[in-house]
């Protein structure tokens, strides 16, 4: 709760921002909770793009008709350099470098996105789009406007991948396994190889 509520006092103003200019889109908002039980049974693999995914990348494509494959933005790039197109696409980060991740996917990925999601990354972005509570009192109010019966929850713990993984479960998807979420910085890097910020970082 306390880091809900820091959180909170540190997003506050940037969240009331995109969520200003995201409401232009609301007709395209549904409820994530629309989603849940779509795959039930069938294995996922929820990708992140810590470095480690550059390891996971060629399993990734060799495999890829056998499960359903859930990618956080940062890991798109990484994933297009492998011809992989996931079945669904996460997007939380309301910070506005996050639009660097998603400004050239053009893929056919179910979206999953924040209400408060940088809206350069939402512009980017062509919906629908499946949305999730938010507790921000004002994003709370809104979704509750234009969805009456709940748009559904995903857990929140500090990263994106955290949504990724409760959708996973929420989608009755088992087993559910992990790609490229490094806890740590692995040869002193951040992100996969193929990455937006990484490609970024090099052109430095």
């Amino acid at each position: 709760e306390t880091v809900n509520r820091n959180t909170l006092k540190r997003f506050d103003r940037i969240w009331l921002k995109n969520l200003y200019y995201n409401v232009a889109t609301a007709s395209q908002f549904f409820p994530v909770s629309s989603l849940f039980q779509r795959h039930q049974g069938i294995p996922a693999i929820v990708v992140s793009a810590g470095p480690s995914l550059d390891r996971c990348l060629p399993a990734l494509a060799e495999h890829r008709s056998r499960f359903i494959l859930i990618a956080v933005d940062t890991a798109v790039s990484a994933l297009r350099h492998f011809g992989l197109d996931p079945d669904y696409l996460l997007s939380v980060d309301a910070q506005a470098p996050n639009f660097l991740h998603v400004r050239a996917y053009s893929g056919q990925a179910t979206l999953v996105v924040d209400t408060t999601v940088s809206y350069l990354a939402l512009r980017h972005l062509r919906g629908p789009y499946y949305t999730f509570q938010n507790p921000l009192p004002a994003a709370f109010i809104l979704l509750q406007m234009i969805f009456p019966d709940g748009a559904g929850e995903l857990q929140f713990g500090g990263s994106v991948s955290t949504n990724a993984y409760d959708l996973a479960l929420q989608l009755g998807c088992s087993p559910v396994y992990l790609c490229g979420l490094d806890l740590s910085f692995p040869e002193n890097r951040i992100h996969a190889r193929g990455s937006a910020l990484e490609e970024a970082a090099k052109a430095m």
